[in-house]
């Protein structure tokens, strides 16, 4: 499961092997899931690891319970870290 965010949600589900997360039977906007094949090769991980860390990077930072690199990303953007995305 990715979050994609709302704004990359549609362009998300186009790659195949993707679809809508709908663990209640009720689709969540932004966030994807992944079939195993569409990881299987490492470009294929990598492409997602970087759309999630990037996505990541837009939102503000929340409470440290989230895993410690969101967080991260989240304080280095707003202190002015990452400032052109090329992860």
């Amino acid at each position: 499961m990715v979050r994609m965010g709302k704004e990359n949600f549609g362009k998300a589900l186009q790659h195949s092997h993707a679809r809508e997360m709908d663990f209640t039977g009720k689709p969540l906007t932004g966030f994807v899931y992944i079939e195993a094949e569409g990881i299987a090769e490492d470009e294929d991980l990598q492409y997602w690891v970087k759309k999630v860390w990037i996505t990541s990077l837009r939102y503000p930072p929340r409470a440290s319970n989230l895993p410690p690199f969101i967080c991260l990303a989240g304080t280095l953007r707003h202190r002015g870290g990452f400032e052109n995305n090329n992860i």
